[in-house]
């Protein structure tokens, strides 16, 4: 387990972190977002006593790590993938790392076949692409059999079977019990990796929770429709205050023919059984779902400490915009979910 408590640091006249407090439990992958510059890296060095605090305590499983007897058992760390020596091949890195901290010859090469670094154990790490050196340093990160791993950006350079095989591994380590503390920028596998969030932005943690709720919480669903009868459409939701229809640009996946609409403010199942007594003629009925990423930028679009103009031609997408008076947004769930990447879940034909 990790402990960050009250820490704080300043870098000359900047804050780099402002009484951040949070837990990385065993038998959880906690991930750890923020946008650059928010904290993270600062964070997991302190953890590790890489870095002095102004205030505040980092400890690993109750104790600070410079009084770890065992380093390399208690946290193994993925901080820099360029870490090692360019002149010393990886088997010669990993032999030196295992021969000061008592660790047996033949760990290193169970963690060399682990990492899938075999066929260039005897080149120089100076020779290593990005991923060839991401293996490395996670190699050596795996081999005291660490019950906390810190990962900072595991998956840069990877590729698609690499970022597979970091995901697993995150989540056996957790299945033993163990703490991982994962930092990425892809929201997708920390999607599919983490169990809770730690958000940070410009020094500050602004949330910790879970990935489910941290979506709900952040982001509202809405129901996207296709239909020949957009008129007839409107006409049934004219009551209803808390219900908004829109006009949105046509998907690729849609269907070609129809008026394509999105009704934010209504619940699935009711809005079908509606249009079935209706006799609206249905092209396709989806309910639209926020990914992590949407909810994500929800969250942090104001921390963000450098900001970049949108892509000529293309609409700005409007995370901070104000939610719409709707029941999600009564339901404190702001903002309506973004059109560029939902995640689409329903039936399709929907209604007739």
């Amino acid at each position: 387990m990790i402990t960050i408590e009250g820490v704080s640091k300043r870098f000359g006249s900047k804050t780099a972190l402002d009484q951040v407090s949070f837990t990385a439990e065993d038998g959880k992958v906690t991930g750890f977002l923020g946008p650059n510059g928010a904290g993270k890296s600062t964070t997991m060095r302190a953890a590790l006593g890489l870095i002095r605090v102004d205030a505040g305590s980092a400890l690993v499983d109750g104790k600070p790590f410079r009084e770890i007897m065992s380093p390399m058992a208690s946290v193994g760390a993925v901080l820099d993938a360029r870490s090692a020596h360019k002149g010393r091949s990886a088997y010669h890195h990993l032999r030196s790392l295992a021969l000061t901290n008592g660790i047996p010859k033949s760990r290193v090469d169970e963690v060399i076949s682990l990492t899938g670094l075999q066929s260039v154990r005897n080149r120089k790490a100076g020779s290593f692409s990005l991923g060839m050196s991401q293996r490395l340093s996670i190699a050596a990160a795996l081999l005291g059999d660490p019950h906390n791993l810190v990962l900072d950006e595991p998956v840069n350079g990877l590729d698609p079977e690499g970022v597979k095989w970091v995901r697993e591994l995150c989540r056996f380590y957790a299945s033993q019990g163990r703490a991982v503390l994962l930092s990425s920028h892809l929201m997708s596998e920390v999607a599919l990796t983490a169990d809770n969030l730690v958000i940070i932005g410009q020094g500050h943690i602004l949330e910790t929770t879970t990935i489910d709720h941290f979506v709900v919480e952040h982001s509202a669903h809405a129901i996207r429709i296709v239909t020949p009868e957009p008129d007839k459409l409107r006409r049934i939701f004219e009551g209803a205050d808390q219900v908004q229809v829109d006009d949105v640009p046509r998907l690729a996946s849609d269907p070609e023919t129809g008026s394509v609409l999105r009704i934010t403010g209504a619940q699935l199942e009711p809005a079908a059984q509606i249009f079935a007594q209706a006799q609206l003629v249905t092209y396709e009925l989806v309910e639209e779902r926020a990914s992590l990423e949407d909810a994500y930028m929800m969250l942090t679009h104001e921390q963000v400490q450098y900001a970049t103009r949108e892509v000529p031609g293309q609409a700005p997408v409007q995370y901070g915009a104000p939610p719409r008076t709707t029941a999600a947004a009564a339901q404190n769930q702001p903002g309506a979910a973004p059109e560029q990447h939902p995640e689409q879940t329903a039936t399709q034909g929907g209604a007739q």
